[in-house]
């Protein structure tokens, strides 16, 4: 059976495998709250953990799925690998037990946002830049895993999830397997077929490779909003990913680049040898499209630098052998037969000129070992001396992944930490210790601070304070107190707060996060009571209480108690505000009707004509007479129009 759970966005739920937790206390600390979504294996719930005061995300295994051994260890399975995998772009496991009936629950990282699914059905594609911003995080997130030796094996768009405030995370690792695990497709359900690589549909080892296809597919459909592949049923689309070739996403969407085409046929190469080995090789290669597709690397730059300095060097040594050998060549070779002498003027010259020669080439050698020396010292000096301090870079804001490669390249380790920031969103860098700009040595290690979000502090009494009091209390108790967003006609002391709600015109509960904005619902009052008034009084009278009346829609009744063309009430909603549109009801005066003639007709007969026309007949005759005596006349008379409920006076004869 299934029916819709109301209060809970309209979750449609099966009451066979329902969400069967709601209301319970699990471990005496995890209090279910209401149901987020419900899949095959189990129901997923946010909860309060009631020891740390904050909210979580519950799996329970659905009944008939705890009874089955393989869906337990791979229930216990995803449980493990999440809680190995510490990467903000994965779902963290906090905890692991059985709830009241003794089936697995896990406690996980709630993210209050939509699946990359529900995005792609929302927006139909996504834009260049959301799809580069999400490929680098889903990549980052695979990367992690298979670094750690995992597969996913079920890369899709259900998978990843976008909380409201930015972070995206991959989750459900219920089919991962070891990177080095001969586990192939036919031993259990494998990935969602449209998503599906060509070696896991040939019954072979699952590998990181498979992911990337995965991932290949999916980044396909956030550039078109379809998938590849479609078809009348799955062997349709099992055949297309074994014999043809992905198509290039630009040929039906303006978001596809070049490049980004080239990322897409190379992670859906069906030949498995062919395609990038892990998620690291694909997210280095995003990372380098998106910060210089054109630009040369830091590895080629370092390697040209290289290149010159040899050149250098290897110029400087030929241009010293060059001077020696030519100072050679003037010197005379004693090769001369006796008695032949050269003149002394060119043999002076000569000699001259080979001397200023070797002292160039002393000078030049001498230069040549003190700049080695320099080299030498400033290699020191930068490398383990003073010079060697370097500046922290400001990585305030910086999402965690892309402020440890930041810190990284500057030469540092990082190690996180967590704190509350009002002002910077959860997951982003609010502080690094030592402060950014202070200067360290090479691998210092940079204490990081993410962000938790904001405190989470107690909301004090603002229900039933005026305006003004409940705005002081608001800012005193660590929030910004925010506007009027409604006036409402509730029958309190005009004036006084009625709700306190937060921007999204949510009811703000006991606790709410510091420095919120909190606006205000207040009391406008009892509604104006125009009943009795004429028509235009009643418009004035609303008018002046901030209220249209419904000119258009302005209806009529009968009425015994209010006379004609006078007002008898307002017809509203269950909630007026100020500013809303009220229809008046305007009385028609009582209902008339004719006096239907019964004269002749036996005194029952007539009675009975009487009432079912709404009158009240009466008589002296008794009961018992009432067959034997005739109408002789009514007061009023047959003929005369008189008010429904009228009483007729009833004449007789024998």
């Amino acid at each position: 059976m299934i029916y819709k759970l109301t209060g809970v966005n309209s979750i449609v739920v099966d009451s066979e495998r329902g969400y069967r937790l709601v209301g319970c206390t699990l471990e005496g600390r995890y209090l279910v709250e209401q149901p987020i979504a419900r899949g095959g294996m189990g129901a997923v719930y946010r909860a309060r953990d009631l020891r740390l005061n904050r909210l979580v995300a519950v799996k329970s295994m659905h009944l008939q799925e705890a009874r089955k051994q393989e869906s337990v260890r791979r229930f216990d399975r995803e449980a493990r690998i999440a809680a190995s995998l510490s990467h903000p772009n994965v779902v963290n496991v906090f905890d692991q037990s059985h709830d009241h009936e003794d089936i697995p629950f896990l406690v996980m990282e709630y993210m209050d946002g939509i699946t990359l699914r529900h995005m792609i059905e929302r927006r139909k594609r996504l834009t260049t830049s959301q799809t580069i911003k999400i490929s680098i995080a889903v990549l980052s997130g695979l990367a992690a895993a298979h670094n750690a030796g995992f597969v996913h094996r079920d890369v899709k768009p259900e998978n990843v999830l976008i909380a409201d405030d930015g972070r995206i995370k991959i989750g459900d690792f219920g089919l991962t397997r070891g990177a080095n695990n001969n586990t192939t497709a036919s031993s259990e359900v494998m990935a969602t077929i449209p998503y599906m690589s060509p070696e896991l549909i040939k019954g072979e080892t699952a590998g990181c490779a498979s992911d990337i296809y995965s991932f290949g597919i999916m980044l396909y459909e956030m550039l078109t909003g379809v998938q590849p592949y479609r078809g009348e049923n799955a062997a349709q689309i099992t055949y297309k990913h074994m014999n043809e070739n992905v198509p290039a996403p630009s040929l039906i969407s303006a978001e596809a680049t070049d490049a980004l085409d080239e990322i897409v046929r190379w992670c859906t190469i069906r030949d498995v040898a062919q395609r990038p080995a892990n998620a690291a090789i694909v997210l280095a290669r995003l990372k380098a499209l998106v910060a210089q597709p054109n630009s040369t690397t830091p590895l080629e730059q370092t390697q040209n630098s290289t290149r010159v300095l040899a050149d250098t060097a290897y110029a400087t040594t030929a241009a010293l052998s060059s001077t020696q050998h030519a100072t050679t060549q003037l010197l005379p070779t004693g090769n001369q037969a006796d008695g032949e002498t050269a003149q002394p003027a060119a043999l002076e010259r000569a000699q001259s000129a080979a001397a200023k020669r070797q002292r160039r080439g002393k000078i030049s050698a001498l230069l040549i070992v003190t700049l080695v020396l320099a080299l030498g010292g400033g290699s020191w000096w930068f490398l383990r001396g003073p010079g060697s301090l370097r500046a922290i870079p400001n990585v305030s804001g910086l999402a965690t992944a892309e402020a440890q490669q930041e810190i990284s390249s500057a030469g540092f380790n990082t190690v996180e930490t967590e704190c509350t920031s009002p002002d910077i969103e959860p997951g982003k860098i609010v502080q690094t210790k030592p402060g950014a700009g202070s200067r360290a040595k090479p691998e210092t290690q940079v204490e990081i601070c993410v962000s938790i979000g904001p405190k989470i502090l107690p909301v004090p009494q603002l229900i039933g304070a005026t305006l003004d009091e409940a705005k002081k209390t608001a800012q005193s108790a660590g929030f910004n107190a925010g506007e009027v967003v409604r006036e409402t006609f509730d029958g309190e002391v005009a004036g006084t707060v009625v709700a306190a709600l937060d921007p999204d015109g949510n009811q703000i509960t006991e606790t709410y996060r510091e420095q919120g904005k909190i606006n205000f619902v207040v009391s406008a009052g009892a509604l104006p009571n125009v009943a009795g008034m004429t028509p235009a009084d009643a418009v004035k009278t609303l008018q002046s209480a901030r209220l249209h009346a419904n000119s258009e829609k302005a209806q009529s009744e009968f009425s015994d108690d209010v006379a004609k063309g006078k007002v008898i009430r307002l017809e509203t909603d269950e909630s007026v505000n100020t500013g809303d549109t009220v229809t008046l009801v305007v009385s028609k005066g009582p209902q008339l009707r004719e006096v239907p003639n019964v004269i002749g007709k036996r005194m029952s007969e007539a009675i009975e004509i009487l009432e079912n026309s709404g009158f009240k007949p009466k008589t002296a005759v008794p009961p018992l007479l009432r067959n034997a005596v005739r109408v002789k006349d009514t007061d009023p008379a047959a003929g005369t129009e008189v008010p429904l409920g009228s009483d007729i006076n009833l004449g007789f004869e024998l």
